[in-house]
């Protein structure tokens, strides 16, 4: 089976895909039966160029750009009696391959549920877009159940032609020695910290979080607000203002695995106050590093967590600190929860993840033949 890849969104900052990506490639090409095309810019690709089923192919073309759609055409005519399946893993196909056996990911549908945080036009042009791609689409791969009934409340997709996919989680994150992390922390000069990971999106609700971490000061525990993501031109200013909460928020940036690992083992507690996810990658992180997370009242995490979490009105500052009061305060509790996180967390496995994957391609790949 030949197979093509488009890998774009590896080289300019979709962290989230990044990682789905890097990790289902590498299951994906130990499985020697099939040749895979991988599509993208050339930094990125040069990482494949010793592999002996794999087949590079510039694409270097922003998603949703015209320049996407003609060297769309340039590939899909050249390799078009080549390639038995296209997998985007992100919802940007070029309009080339609307007529090719291909498979989708949607993550979630937050920019269309919280479309005042967003572009007003590229919101609007977005949903026009999806609604095509997902006709289009052989199949879609979705990361939640509850990512997969959003779809189908606002695009009206069929149930039958969505798969539930969950991601996995790197072998990085595990619990580490308690004196490894003592060394960490008093090497970085760290106190008691809340930590948060991940993008400074208003969705993400940091602000709402850098409230409820001052309350909870104000209450008698000393403890910081720790956040974790990459560096970002368009965050700036919302990093500027929270910082300007006081010298308790720190913010770190660009924290390769190694010590992000260390950061999960260290905190209190693992926040997550999201207004929306389609997984909440990081939550499964914190999850196997053995932390304790106290995180929205959403459908996702609920499905994640179960009761292994503390959840919280994420719309209610009073409530998200009276939660991680309510944590911090009880060691039993925190022991329980950090317990069931540890059991919890096996059902995220990359291998189990990129084994549907393939059996999805197959599938499409069979039915294509039988045509």
């Amino acid at each position: 089976m030949k197979i093509f890849i488009d890998v774009r969104l590896c080289s300019y900052g979709y962290q989230g895909v990044k990682v789905y990506i890097d990790h289902i490639l590498k299951y994906l090409l130990s499985e020697k039966n099939n040749t895979y095309y991988l599509a993208g810019y050339k930094e990125y690709l040069k990482n494949y160029k010793d592999y002996s089923n794999v087949s590079l192919i510039e694409f270097e073309a922003p998603i949703h750009s015209i320049k996407e759609q003609v060297l769309g055409f340039q590939i899909r005519k050249r390799y078009k009696n080549d390639i038995d399946i296209y997998f985007f893993p992100y919802p940007a196909v070029p309009v080339a391959f609307y007529n090719t056996n291909f498979i989708v990911i949607f993550y979630d549908i937050t920019p269309f549920r919280f479309w005042y945080f967003f572009n007003p036009i590229k919101v609007i042009l977005g949903i026009f877009v999806t609604k095509i791609i997902a006709i289009k689409a052989k199949k879609i791969v979705t990361i939640s159940e509850a990512a997969k009934k959003d779809l189908d409340k606002y695009f009206g997709l069929k149930y039958e032609k969505i798969k539930v996919i969950y991601c996995g989680v790197s072998h990085d994150f595990r619990i580490l020695h308690r004196q490894v992390i003592e060394e960490f922390k008093k090497l970085e000069n760290l106190k008691k910290y809340i930590l948060f990971v991940g993008n400074r999106e208003k969705t993400k609700n940091l602000f709402r979080l850098a409230r409820a971490i001052e309350i909870v000061r104000n209450k008698g525990f000393e403890v910081d607000l720790l956040i974790i993501g990459r560096k970002y031109k368009a965050y700036e200013k919302t990093d500027k203002k929270l910082l300007s909460y006081g010298k308790w928020v720190k913010i770190f940036y660009n924290v390769e695995n190694e010590d992000l690992v260390k950061y999960y083992n260290g905190c209190e507690i693992y926040v997550q106050p999201s207004l929306n996810e389609g997984f909440g990658l990081p939550v499964v992180e914190a999850m196997k590093c053995g932390c304790v997370c106290v995180v929205s009242d959403i459908a996702v995490f609920r499905e994640i967590l179960k009761d292994a979490g503390v959840y919280f009105n994420p719309y209610n500052v009073e409530d998200i600190a009276e939660k991680i009061i309510y944590v911090l305060k009880d060691d039993s509790l925190k022991e329980t929860l950090r317990a069931k996180s540890i059991d919890y967390v096996k059902n995220f496995n990359w291998e189990f993840s990129t084994r549907k994957i393939l059996e999805l391609f197959y599938e499409i790949y069979e039915k294509r033949r039988r045509i």
